[in-house]
């Protein structure tokens, strides 16, 4: 916060000035490739090549599939794999992201695998009774353990609930492009998979 024009961070004051160039020269290290962490700063351009490639097109029409043949999707992350979409939905929709699927007709999303919660993971459970569904597995590697107990637990029951080829339609991957346990799963089960760029973390 700013106090009679310093800005105070804790108990220690900062000149404007100074935070000002801070903020700069972090600016340009990171646009510059120079500072800590460089290698994973692709997300700066991967939109603009990203949004004209056949993976994009691809993605789009499973999207449409996934919208016209499930009831609920749950999305299956940590971390960033799993604020980021649910960010976009409470962006875009802000509190009633809940209701939207009523609204637009399309399949409800719910988050699973972010905390080791039992009754969490129980009420998906109970919410995907009776109903269609698929999952959307997002991990670069998938050994985090949160998101990896959660996905067995969901994968045995869909496989329960539609039979094994079924089950294996129903499963998407976002993952590494070529290595990582997810990967491997979604190579040996045919699981239709995006990938995330070695540059991005």
């Amino acid at each position: 916060m700013l106090e009679n024009g310093r800005l105070v961070l804790g108990d220690f004051p900062i000149p404007k000035k100074a935070f000002y160039n801070e903020m700069v020269s972090a600016y340009q290290k990171l646009y510059n490739g120079t500072g800590l962490g460089c290698e994973m700063r692709d997300w700066l351009e991967w939109p603009q090549h990203y949004l004209g490639s056949d993976e994009y097109a691809r993605l789009k029409e499973t999207a449409k599939k996934i919208q016209e043949e499930n009831d609920y999707v749950v999305v299956i992350g940590i971390g960033g794999s799993y604020l980021t979409p649910q960010m976009i939905l409470h962006s875009e929709f802000g509190d009633y992201n809940s209701v939207v699927s009523e609204f637009y007709d399309t399949p409800k999303i719910l988050f699973a695998g972010c905390d080791l919660c039992p009754d969490n993971l129980n009420q998906i459970m109970m919410q995907l009774e009776c109903k269609r569904w698929s999952i959307i597995y997002i991990s670069k590697s998938g050994n985090t353990i949160e998101p990896a107990l959660a996905f067995r637990i969901l994968f045995d029951e869909l496989r329960y609930e539609f039979g094994v080829e079924e089950a294996n339609k129903r499963v998407y991957a976002v993952t590494d492009k070529q290595k990582g346990t997810l990967k491997s799963l979604a190579d040996e089960h045919g699981w239709e998979t995006f990938v995330i760029p070695d540059g991005i973390g």
